[in-house]
C-alpha cells in the first residue's frame, strides 16, 4: 500500500504524537521521511514544502485545523507528488469531524480528496448526531456513493414539521427507514474492527508527557488570564472555562 507513495496523515493533536511513534514502528527499516507539521503558518509551510521535496516516503502528519487552514498549500504539496508519479494516501483520523457537509472541515477535506490515490476515514463514532452524520463520511471516502444529500434524506430519513411562537415552522427527524439499504451499501467501504477484534495488537497503554510552547495569541491570553485572576483573587481555571463558554 505504501510502496513509492506519499503518505498525508489529518489527526487531532492528541494524537500526532502517536501516529509518529506508529509510523516510525511501521515502517521500521524501510527509511521513511516523518513530518510532524505544527506550530505558526511559517513553520507549517516549511514542513509542507520539505514534505513534497521528499521522495522516499515521505508521511506528513498534521492537525485537524491546519487541514481548514492551510488547504491550498497542502493540496500545492499534493500535487507535486501526484506529478512526480507518486501516490498520496490521504487518512483522516477521528473522521467524524468531517460528518457535516456544511463545516470547513468537510470542505477541506473534501478539496483535497481528488488529489489522494487512496483516502481512508477512521473513526471509532461514524453515527453521533443522526445518519446523515454517515453520508458526510462516506461522501468523502467515495464521492457520490450515496447519491446527494437531498435524496439520501428523501430515502431514509423520517421527518416531520412543526411550529411554535417561538421558532415558527421547523423540521424534526422522527425516525429511519430502508436502513437495511444503508447497511448493504456501506459494505464495499465499511471495514468494522472491535477492541475484542484486535486487543492483541494494541500496544500497551503509555502515559507520556510533552510540553507544547504556546503561539504568540495563546500566550497573550494565558497573560491576562494570570493576571485577571490575581487581580480578582480567583483561581484562573475559573475564567478560563468562562471563555470556553
Amino acid at each position: 500500500l505504501l510502496d513509492g507513495a506519499a503518505v498525508l496523515i489529518v489527526s487531532t493533536l492528541g494524537t500526532k504524537g502517536q501516529w509518529l511513534d506508529e509510523m516510525t514502528q511501521i515502517l521500521q527499516g524501510r527509511h521513511p521521511e516523518i513530518i510532524v507539521a505544527g506550530g505558526d503558518r511559517r513553520t507549517r509551510l516549511h514542513a509542507y514544502r520539505a514534505w513534497a521535496g521528499t521522495s522516499v516516503l515521505p508521511v506528513l502528519v498534521i492537525h485537524h485545523d491546519s487541514m481548514r487552514r492551510d488547504v491550498r498549500w497542502l493540496g500545492g504539496a499534493m500535487l507535486v507528488h501526484k506529478k512526480a508519479g507518486r501516490q498520496v494516501v490521504f487518512i483522516l483520523d477521528e473522521a467524524s469531524i468531517i460528518r457535516n457537509p456544511t463545516t470547513k472541515s468537510f470542505r477541506a477535506a473534501r478539496r483535497l480528496g481528488p488529489l489522494a490515490s487512496r483516502r481512508f476515514a477512521l473513526t471509532a463514532t461514524p453515527l453521533e448526531n443522526g445518519l446523515e452524520d454517515l453520508w458526510g463520511i462516506a461522501e468523502w471516502c467515495r464521492p457520490g456513493h450515496f447519491g446527494p444529500l437531498w435524496q439520501f434524506d428523501a430515502r431514509h430519513v423520517v421527518s416531520e414539521v412543526r411550529s411554535s411562537r417561538r421558532r415558527g415552522s421547523y423540521t424534526v427527524v422522527t425516525g429511519y427507514k430502508n436502513l437495511s439499504e444503508v447497511r448493504y451499501a456501506l459494505r464495499p467501504l465499511y471495514l468494522r474492527r472491535t477492541a475484542k477484534e484486535v486487543g492483541l495488537e494494541l500496544p500497551a497503554i503509555i502515559a507520556t508527557t510533552r510540553e507544547l510552547p504556546m503561539e504568540r495569541v495563546q500566550r497573550q491570553t494565558y497573560d491576562r488570564v494570570k493576571a485577571e485572576a490575581r487581580r480578582k483573587n480567583v483561581n484562573p481555571v475559573v475564567i478560563l472555562q468562562t471563555l470556553r463558554q
